[in-house]
């Protein structure tokens, strides 16, 4: 009997408490049943439960109270919460510190004891609300002055002006300190609402800038805003408390800086900053600060300052704010790798050079953006000189619209092309040796066009001669067949000299269809030359609009 005592200590000593419990219920409803089957023999239910009231009481107590415990452990062991149920009856154990109520946890407990053994390379976590420092560049204050002192000289001594604080965010989680280092400072915009009072920053304008700088700083975040106030007012008004506070709790970091300006303002505190006739004041807003004003003195060290270069303010004026867009997806596109932008001349006036280096074996490209808005795309030949691929592109009211990622995508593709490559190639037969396809041809232009459209002949290239006429004015053309027809669409050129206008290629060629993507929608096995002479006359009546509407293509005209 002792070792069976033994054997049951050994493997129910480290259980939960409660599996005893279960036992007993096992051995009392055995036992209950056993009663029942001896003593009931011969016996209605009935009968046994008037014969034996008393004991079945008890039994029924003690059964219902066992049945209970049960359920209780096996839905506390199916949902896990064991361990939830323990730590909640060790946390409401209070331990009184001075005036404080303070609730611990065997957790807590174990967190104190192990923070006393971190193993080597291991940095703990500090707990508790953040502590802040502010970084200023010093080259950052004669920027803000003169902006400020060029502002009132145009717009008047009395109003206010400003601009949003770019730099970087940081948080030291072995300190939990939290670190703004201010590098940046972009004004309020040429179409910010300003008045003695206030102002109203040109938020578009502001996040222009912003994606701008992000292109070549892409650390660089708003982390707060500074303006200056009229007079002595050297705090944050209550109108500023009220922006703030929703730009804080908008916030990622939940802490932002503000920063307030005055002149010629001779009243001085520890927390203040001054450059010449201004004076900067600096605060905190933060969840720890509960959302209210803290001032901060700033550490003035000696940091490069976030600001775009002289050449992407060139490019941004010559091509617009869609550079931004521009840029990052020429960063992402494949078997590409450093792109570099530099001005190729002193002003305004200078032409700008974009590089890119093609990998795999193949020479980089180089894309001249001119000011007029032209683009040039050249790249070195086998023979070290430079080789331009042609386009619409070379022509300034193209220029402008092409992208420069689509521009150096498709040189990266012509340059493939070029590269020597070993094995069987598609052959190209030409039109004069596939004569079922030249008889499709003819009967086509025939049917369509009867003898207004002549098929020509110089060498071995075939072309038709046509007319279009279109409101009393005429415009012959050429549908010339290239060597390749029919896996390439064939070329349409004005016979005579057309004026500069959208869609149309160097040497008086018509941009009639997409060839210079997969997209272009041609059919090699179903279109023929009629398609291209239709196309021509769609776009010689959208030129003659045109010219006649002050130099806007149709609307939904595009080829």
């Amino acid at each position: 009997m002792n070792h069976r005592l033994k054997f049951l200590q050994k493997h129910l000593g480290d259980a939960d408490p409660e599996w005893p419990w279960l036992l007993l219920l096992s051995a009392s409803v055995y036992l209950t049943a056993a009663l029942a089957c001896e003593i009931t023999e011969g016996e209605t239910f009935l009968a046994f439960c008037a014969a034996h009231a008393e004991l079945l009481k008890v039994l029924f107590v003690f059964f219902c109270s066992t049945l209970a415990l049960s359920v209780v452990v096996l839905v506390r062991s199916i949902l896990n919460v064991d361990e939830q149920w323990k730590t909640s009856l060790r946390v409401i154990q209070t331990a009184r510190v001075g005036e404080k109520q303070q609730y611990t946890s065997h957790e807590s407990i174990d967190l104190g004891c192990s923070a006393q053994l971190v193993q080597p390379g291991q940095v703990p976590k500090a707990t508790g609300p953040r502590k802040f420092r502010l970084e200023l560049a010093k080259d950052l204050l004669p920027q803000i002055h003169r902006h400020i002192t060029d502002f009132l000289r145009e717009n008047g001594e009395e109003n206010e002006t400003g601009g949003i604080l770019v730099g970087e965010y940081s948080f030291n989680e072995s300190n939990s300190t939290a670190k703004f280092t201010i590098r940046g400072f972009i004004d309020a915009g040429p179409k910010a609402e300003f008045s003695p009072g206030s102002i109203l920053f040109d938020a578009d304008y502001q996040a222009e800038q912003m994606r701008l700088l992000q292109l070549e700083h892409r650390s660089g975040v708003n982390i707060g805003c500074i303006h200056l106030h009229p007079g002595n007012m050297d705090v944050c008004s209550a109108g500023d408390a009220r922006t703030d506070f929703e730009a804080v709790r908008n916030s990622t970091t939940k802490a932002l800086i503000f920063g307030i300006i005055t002149r010629n303002n001779a009243r001085s505190s520890p927390d203040s900053v001054f450059f010449q006739n201004c004076k900067f004041d600096f605060y905190l807003m933060a969840e720890e600060t509960s959302f209210e004003y803290v001032p901060l003195k700033p550490q003035i060290l000696d940091l490069p300052p976030l600001q775009s270069s002289k050449a992407v303010d060139a490019l941004r004026k010559i091509r617009g704010p869609s550079i931004v867009y521009d840029l990052a997806v020429l960063r992402q596109l494949p078997g590409l790798g450093q792109t570099t932008l530099r001005k190729t001349g002193e002003g305004d006036h200078g032409d700008l050079l974009l590089t890119t280096n093609c990998l795999e074996g193949l020479n980089d490209l180089h894309v001249w953006v001119r000011c007029d808005g032209s683009l040039d795309l050249t790249t070195a030949a086998g023979d070290g000189e430079m080789l331009a691929l042609h386009g619409p592109w070379e022509q300034p009211e193209n220029g402008r619209q092409i992208w420069l990622s689509h521009l150096v995508l498709l040189g990266r593709g012509k340059l493939s092309e070029r590269r020597p490559r070993f094995g069987y190639r598609m052959h190209f037969a030409g039109l004069l040796e596939n004569k079922h396809r030249l008889v499709a041809e003819v009967r086509a232009m025939k049917e369509r066009f009867g003898e207004r459209a002549v098929l020509c002949r110089s060498g071995d290239t075939l072309f038709w001669e046509y007319v279009i006429h279109e409101s009393g004015r005429s415009l012959p053309i050429q549908v010339i067949y290239p060597e390749t027809f029919p896996a390439e669409p064939p070329q349409v050129i004005s016979m005579k000299p057309l004026p500069p206008s959208p869609h149309q290629l160097p040497g008086n060629t018509l941009c009639w269809i997409d060839t210079y993507s997969n997209h272009s929608g041609w059919n090699p096995a179903r279109d023929t030359a009629v398609i291209a002479v239709n196309a021509a006359h769609r776009w010689f009546v959208c030129l003659l609009i045109y010219l006649s509407n002050g130099g806007r293509w149709p609307e939904g005209a595009d080829f």
